[in-house]
């Protein structure tokens, strides 16, 4: 019997393949530190300190006290995070999230409530791929160079 086959039947009788799993969840008393790869549907309620990277959605219960750098699909956040967050679809934030650090999504949605500190950086996500791929070093404010125009005034520059 090759690996493969060994491997397909011994997951049958621990109730299916590791590509069936649908849903990961780390409990309020749970403390990992270290890399997490979670695939599916993810919730975390307890504490991680390092790195997580999700293929799909990604929940940070209102117990999760998280510092890592984290990378993900679609990411919700209820508790605390500090660190590095990559949403590469959808970021959202509810009432009960407090984050502090630098997060880079297409999409953001902060609900009343919220607490952010850090840096926030939105593209479109092609445009977030290549800057990946293209890091220069540039101001972060160059971004944000908007042109203004006055009545009566030559052009002025709003840096952000």
């Amino acid at each position: 019997m090759d690996p493969k086959a060994k491997k397909m039947q011994q997951d049958k009788r621990r109730g299916g393949s590791m590509e069936d799993a649908s849903m990961t969840i780390l409990s309020i008393n749970c403390h990992f530190i270290g890399k997490l790869y979670c695939k599916g549907t993810s919730r975390i309620a307890g504490r991680i300190e390092g790195e997580i990277i999700s293929e799909g959605l990604l929940v940070l219960e209102e117990t999760a006290d998280i510092t890592a750098v984290v990378q993900g699909e679609e990411v919700v956040i209820a508790g605390r995070m500090k660190g590095k967050l990559h949403a590469l679809d959808r970021l959202e934030f509810t009432s009960t999230s407090v984050f502090e650090g630098t997060l880079q999504t297409p999409c953001l949605v902060v609900q009343e409530g919220a607490h952010l500190q850090g840096q926030i950086e939105m593209a479109l996500e092609e445009t977030m791929s290549s800057e990946q791929e293209n890091v220069t070093e540039s101001s972060s404010h160059d971004k944000f160079d908007l042109p203004l125009t006055f009545e009566g005034e030559e052009e002025a520059t709003l840096l952000l």
